[in-house]
């Protein structure tokens, strides 16, 4: 054991307290890597605080293999997080809140006959489950839903409680604490030394999981894109929907979460809308939205409700012509680990990338044994960050 208090080494220091770093630092600690974390501001505060908690399963890209290869690695991923909701396995979520069993794929009058045929098809039979009309679930007939919609095994859940959880069982391994450029001295017997205020961290290895964010630590990485979006939100008396609603594209016109907010429910807007609307007004996309809402759901008053949009980058390798990555990606540079899950979906398969390198390329594990260091105690611990609707 290191009694140094002025210095410590490690195995792994992970900066960045998002999905991606959190999913990591406990399945690094589970396989005998002694790992800590270093988040600047609140745990989530990029991507994974602005997502709408789909555990993406695949069969909204589905939509596309009649054009694209689809990938399939995003097909294992809900049962990964249904283990670790069930307490099974290295990562234990057994207490976060599940908003939703199953996503919806609601055709709309804009849904072209092929892509209907195609929902109907034996390659969705698998992925899919036709709700007639009469068996509507009362929220999609409460707004005003009159034909069959299609019932999808992928589980929406509420991001908030997934950070309190990782929060609640490895505080003891996660500080607030930035780091910058000048606190990673340069590589020597393999190791890095990383200044902290509490004093020097060694390591052998050092992830980057911060998203957009560690662009200022000037360390060679991969090129990466960024494809933004501009959510709409939508406040009120409104009744809980999880769907994608589906037209003549491939990709949904929008895609619908709901999430509880002081009393009230927060549609939360994706899809095209949000794409698309990236370089628009807000008060234009929420005419939009408008629009889009009295056209698909007549039941709803939308001059009765609250509108606000949400602006949020997605980052991820970069791609020839912008396209989504199928799979989380990392990549290793002197133990440098630079990575992105591309999708909250796939952050266990993240983590296992980065467990797999890890011990693939160290000399020798410390091991989870190592005790929290008495120097880094006295560091603040990251808080969580807020809902984008917080203050709509």
């Amino acid at each position: 054991m290191n009694t140094d208090t002025h210095n410590h080494s490690v195995d792994l220091v992970i900066i960045g307290g998002g999905i991606a770093g959190l999913w990591t630092l406990a399945e690094a600690r589970a396989s005998g890597i002694n790992a800590i974390l270093f988040e600047k501001a609140d745990l989530g505060c990029g991507q994974t605080i602005a997502s709408q908690g789909i555990i993406h399963g695949g069969s909204k890209y589905a939509l596309a293999a009649k054009m694209t290869k689809a990938g399939n690695v995003i097909g294992e991923m809900p049962k990964r997080w249904k283990n670790a909701i069930g307490g099974k396995g290295n990562v234990l979520l057994n207490d976060i809140k599940t908003l939703a069993q199953h996503q919806y794929l609601v055709p709309t009058n804009h849904t072209d006959t092929k892509l209907l045929s195609f929902l109907g098809s034996k390659t969705m039979a698998s992925r899919t489950k036709t709700i007639t009309h009469k068996h509507l679930p009362d929220a999609y007939k409460a707004i005003g839903l009159d034909n069959s919609i299609y019932q999808l095994n992928e589980i929406v859940l509420d991001i908030g409680t997934v950070l309190t959880s990782f929060l609640n069982q490895y505080q003891a391994f996660m500080y607030q604490v930035e780091i910058n450029a000048e606190d990673i001295g340069p590589r020597e017997q393999n190791q890095y030394a990383i200044k902290t205020p509490a004093g020097i961290i060694n390591t052998q290895h050092i992830l980057l999981a911060a998203g957009e964010g560690y662009e200022h630590l000037n360390v060679q990485a991969p090129a990466m894109q960024k494809r933004p979006l501009q959510m709409v939100m939508v406040k009120g008396d409104l009744p809980p929907i999880f769907a994608h609603f589906v037209g003549r594209s491939n990709k949904p016109i929008l895609t619908v979460t709901s999430h509880a907010s002081n009393g009230k429910t927060v549609w939360y807007m994706g899809g095209n809308l949000a794409e698309e609307g990236v370089d628009k007004s807000a008060s234009t996309l929420i005419d939009e939205a408008r629009h889009h809402l009295n056209q698909m759901m007549p039941s709803i008053d939308t001059e009765q409700l609250s509108f606000g949009t949400f602006h949020v980058n997605r980052a991820e390798p970069a791609m020839k012509g912008l396209v989504r990555p199928d799979d989380a990606f990392i990549q290793n540079n002197s133990n440098i680990i630079v990575g992105w899950p591309t999708k909250l979906a796939l952050a266990p398969r993240f983590a296992e990338k980065v467990v797999n390198e890890v011990h693939a390329t160290s000399l020798q594990l410390i091991g989870t044994i190592e005790p929290v260091p008495v120097m880094l105690q006295s560091l603040p611990r990251p808080g969580i960050a807020k809902y984008p609707w917080h203050d709509l």
